[in-house]
């Protein structure tokens, strides 16, 4: 956004390009998108936004007459993208959690909307499981040849607090929870016990994503 608002003032000659505020700007705007392209390990623009980046610093310390002394830090800063994009990023650790949830709201339960539907479902507050319940996950197929879900099998403990949950629970709503966000709430039909799928509108890139994240812990 940073970079647009230099941008268009710039075009409407608001803002000299040489200017302290246009390169503190593009310096600023350049960098948050740099970081945030590497949150996603989407490479192509963590070395474009971190040049981009690299280039604004140099002119920032040229305006104030350090540009000799400022000169290997760029540097530093234009290659910095390009040894992260030969590096494989570890994965982000995915929050998972499963709830038990209602269909109807009661005191004490959490509203939360459902993907893809126009139901909400009402969440207890204590998750069955956690991540630290998870000892495996794997990507799996989904419903289409695009579509993918996540398997996940759980530890002994977990197993256990599935069974006694869902055995109670039975003909209602249990809602899984990827980093803090329902992704499905399925009605629970039968125990769950040392398996459950998390299903979503999951490309493959996605759900690898999660898998990695669930590994991770």
């Amino acid at each position: 956004m940073l970079l647009l608002v230099a941008f268009f003032l710039n075009l409407m000659k608001l803002m000299r390009s040489d200017g302290w505020l246009y390169l503190f700007m593009n310096f600023v705007g350049a960098a948050m998108s740099c970081y945030s392209s590497y949150l996603i390990h989407f490479m192509p623009f963590v070395v474009l936004e971190g040049t981009w980046a690299g280039v604004a610093a140099l002119g920032v310390a040229r305006k104030a007459g350090v540009f000799r002394t400022s000169l290997a830090l760029g540097v530093l800063w234009l290659l910095s993208p390009y040894a992260a994009a030969g590096q494989t990023p570890s994965p982000v650790v995915t929050a998972f959690e499963m709830r038990l949830a209602e269909k109807t709201p009661s005191p004490g339960l959490v509203e939360a909307a459902v993907p893809d539907s126009p139901e909400k479902v009402y969440l207890h507050r204590e998750a069955i499981v956690t991540n630290a319940d998870v000892v495996r996950a794997t990507v799996v197929p989904g419903i289409t040849s695009v579509n993918f879900n996540v398997a996940v099998t759980f530890s002994s403990a977990g197993a256990a607090k599935m069974t006694k949950a869902t055995a109670e629970h039975l003909n209602k709503p249990v809602a899984i929870l990827i980093n803090g966000r329902v992704v499905a709430a399925p009605v629970v039909r039968a125990q769950i016990a040392n398996e459950a799928v998390i299903s979503g509108d999951f490309d493959r890139t996605q759900a690898t994503a999660i898998a990695a994240g669930l590994n991770r812990r």
